[in-house]
């Protein structure tokens, strides 16, 4: 599909090992690579998607702010955007078009 200057979210298993606030195996950052630079190249904004367990308001030891700046070393990007600091639940409607066909 042609996702050229659409926002493309992806879902990925980021949930890597921390210590002392980094990451210490981006085996999992790794190998979602390829599909958030392929999404990239093709001139789509990708949004990641993640979690670590089930973090109550305000519980930072769950939080992914770690994990940018490794996704950002993995990709070879240099920069990281941004990660959101709180839970947002949402009620999302899918588009009509919202069928992607795979290969």
């Amino acid at each position: 599909p042609d996702v050229r200057g659409k926002r493309v979210l992806v879902r990925a298993d980021l949930n890597v090992p921390i210590a002392d606030g980094r990451v210490t195996d981006a085996t999992r950052l790794s190998a979602a690579v390829p599909t958030l630079a392929e999404m990239s190249d093709r001139g789509a904004r990708v949004l990641v998607l993640s979690h670590f367990g089930r973090p109550l308001p305000g519980d930072k030891s769950l939080s992914l702010a770690a994990i940018a700046p490794a996704l950002s070393a993995v990709m070879r990007t240099g920069t990281s955007r941004s990660s959101v600091p709180r839970t947002i639940i949402a009620r999302v409607k899918p588009s009509p078009s919202w069928r992607i066909r795979w290969r």
